[in-house]
């Protein structure tokens, strides 16, 4: 690792960070480093709307993921408002209308706070209002028809040639 990807830090200053890795700091000082860019498992988004909501749900169907708010399309933090409302509101969110436990940290990078949202992949399906989402690729899906159907067999019944009374060895 050279000198500039040292991560240090004290109680009274932030984080070193390399040019091309923005490492943060949270109020607990634990280290946090924002991807480059946006992919199927990370979103980058500069204000909270509820509409998110359907990515966290195709997070939870897929392979899990992270969300940050007060970061823009280039993964450069530009601050949040309103952060101690969404640190309840957001994971209440979660729990009420999928079920799912949303972690959500407060961090600041330069003295501007955002927040990093991990959405842990389910091993049970996940709707949203009665919808099903998956992520494909860096977009959300709603799932319909077939691939509905598909889907909630694979989670709900993951069965093997056992499990319908063949011989197995």
């Amino acid at each position: 690792m050279s000198p500039s990807h040292l991560v240090t830090f004290s109680s009274s200053h932030p984080v070193t960070q390399s040019p091309s890795h923005p490492v943060t700091q949270s109020p607990n000082h634990s280290v946090t480093m924002i991807p480059k860019e946006e992919s199927q498992q990370v979103e980058f988004k500069l204000i909270w709307k509820d509409e998110y909501l359907k990515q966290l749900c195709g997070f939870a169907n897929s392979q899990g993921g992270s969300m940050y708010f007060g970061v823009n399309d280039h993964g450069k933090v530009v601050g949040l408002q309103n952060t101690k409302r969404l640190l309840e509101e957001i994971p209440n969110k979660g729990a009420n209308l999928m079920g799912i436990v949303l972690h959500v940290d407060l961090l600041f990078e330069n003295s501007l706070p955002y927040l990093l949202l991990k959405v842990p992949q389910s091993s049970q399906p996940v709707s949203l209002r009665g919808k099903y989402y998956v992520r494909s690729g860096s977009t959300t899906q709603e799932l319909n028809g077939f691939a509905l159907q598909n889907f909630l067999l694979k989670r709900l019944l993951p069965l093997t040639p056992c499990d319908f009374f063949l011989p197995c060895l």
